[in-house]
């Protein structure tokens, strides 16, 4: 933050600001106590003149003068800190192996599915517009390219379809059942 929009903060809050002997700034609202801000400090991404909560600044975090420079930082930092491995690490998320991160410009979460991007891998190209990624053995964590078939919306749900009425099937001649507890239909052999 800088000292203007520490300015503008007070201005549109009412609050009062008063500068230290030490130097630093003080933000008072209303009745409360306020918050002390370190003055005197270079934003580690830009090097422009900023100042940041005493709080922050007592933890050792670095100090940055925009929201913008946040998010450019902490992009920078975890691209040579972990060498560009955070990005690769996927996780279970509704089923789907998923990895995602912030964007350093738009600061939007940019989200990204192991099967999507092993489908763009193999192809050199992403699914068509309005297409889906169907997995044919129903496993959604198997993302292995001869595991995946590029549908229509309608045809993925026909192959759904005719999954269920197999299964309805499966279960009339007692080879698997539905196990209420975990949640999953089992082989009833095991």
């Amino acid at each position: 933050m800088t000292i203007n929009q520490l300015k503008q903060k007070a201005k549109e809050t009412g609050a009062l600001i008063t500068k230290r002997d030490d130097g630093n700034y003080r933000i008072k609202y209303g009745y409360k106590n306020g918050v002390t801000y370190v003055s005197g400090l270079k934003c580690y991404v830009c090097n422009k003149s900023c100042i940041q909560a005493w709080t922050s600044w007592k933890q050792n975090r670095k100090a940055t003068c925009t929201r913008e420079c946040m998010d450019r930082g902490m992009f920078h930092d975890k691209q040579h800190l972990h060498d560009g491995k955070w990005w690769d690490k996927y996780s279970n998320y509704k089923g789907y192996m998923c990895r995602k991160r912030k964007d350093p410009i738009t600061g939007k979460v940019v989200k990204s599915r192991r099967h999507q991007d092993n489908f763009k891998k193999h192809y050199g190209r992403p699914q068509y517009p309005g297409y889906q990624l169907h997995h044919i053995n129903m496993c959604k964590t198997d993302d292995d390219i001869s595991n995946l078939a590029e549908l229509t919306p309608k045809k993925h749900q026909e192959l759904h379809t005719t999954y269920n009425e197999i299964c309805k099937e499966l279960m009339e001649l007692g080879i698997v059942s539905f196990n209420p507890i975990s949640g999953y239909y089992i082989n009833k052999k095991e």
